[in-house]
């Protein structure tokens, strides 16, 4: 593919080609579902092996020529341009977290897995960013570890999930909802991982997760029911937070970065109180 090696000139390193690829997809193709249902369609029109291999061929090159696809498209384009550089990057088929989610686990989203460095992560590049670039964007979806990923897609194939303890479709419904922020500063060992908790008999519920980019933050404030408690410094990846929490409340945990003078606050976790 002449795409993949025009892009690949430009770079040696394996993990920024790759980041490359992803950006070249986000940014110039457009999700379309009028595509994704033409794309369906034809998937009931095609009867052999050989039919199949030109139909995906055929709609390779449309996207290209139109920049229209859905998750299909994209996942299987950076496949193919991976591939052409000896990059062996996974197609992986299962749910994007949504509000309202089927009662059986069923196949509505594809993302993709790349090895690095001995690690698995996953890429999903079924987001369309325009310019001016921003990373904190772009990195959303891109190299996300499989603990943190988990929170926002779950494979059909357990397996696939690239957890040491792989967790159910019942369980994946009821984590807590993943905001940007999760994904980018890499939230992990989270405790409680479910939206809708119990306090303790003492009326305190205890929060402990770790946060690997710690360093893009300078702190953590904590809200009950829209009011400010405290704030806790983000200088280390540990966090531990116990709070005194009614029942019927809900909990806010936002990420904190000062730049140029200005605060600016992400919402990171938010739990509902039984």
């Amino acid at each position: 593919m002449g795409l993949s090696n025009e892009i690949a000139k430009d770079f040696e390193d394996r993990r920024c080609l790759i980041r490359a690829f992803y950006m070249y997809i986000t940014y110039h193709m457009q999700y379309d579902v009028q595509t994704g249902m033409e794309n369906k369609k034809r998937k009931y029109t095609v009867k052999t092996m050989e039919d199949i291999i030109k139909s995906d061929e055929q709609e390779m090159l449309k996207l290209l020529r139109t920049k229209k696809g859905v998750c299909w498209h994209f996942g299987n384009l950076l496949t193919k341009l991976c591939a052409v550089q000896g990059i062996d990057v996974e197609i992986i088929s299962g749910t994007r977290r949504a509000k309202v989610l089927p009662d059986t686990l069923t196949y509505s989203h594809l993302w993709n897995a790349v090895e690095i460095d001995g690690e698995m992560k996953m890429i999903d590049c079924t987001i369309s960013y325009k310019l001016p670039y921003k990373k904190s964007d772009f990195d959303q979806l891109f190299l996300v570890d499989p603990e943190v990923f988990i929170y926002s897609s779950i494979p059909v194939d357990p397996a696939k999930q690239y957890l040491e303890k792989p967790i159910s479709y019942e369980s994946f419904k009821r984590l807590v909802w993943p905001q940007p922020m999760f994904n980018l500063l890499q939230v992990k060992d989270l405790t409680p991982r479910f939206k809708r908790i119990k306090p303790q008999r003492d009326g305190i519920a205890q929060f402990n997760f770790k946060i690997d980019n710690h360093s893009q933050i300078d702190s953590l404030e904590i809200y009950l029911n829209n009011k400010y408690i405290k704030s806790i410094p983000a200088n280390k990846p540990s966090i531990s937070i116990a709070l005194p929490v009614p029942s019927l409340s809900w909990i806010s945990i936002q990420a904190i970065k000062f730049k140029d003078g200005l605060k600016q606050k992400w919402y990171l976790l938010d739990y509902d109180v039984l």
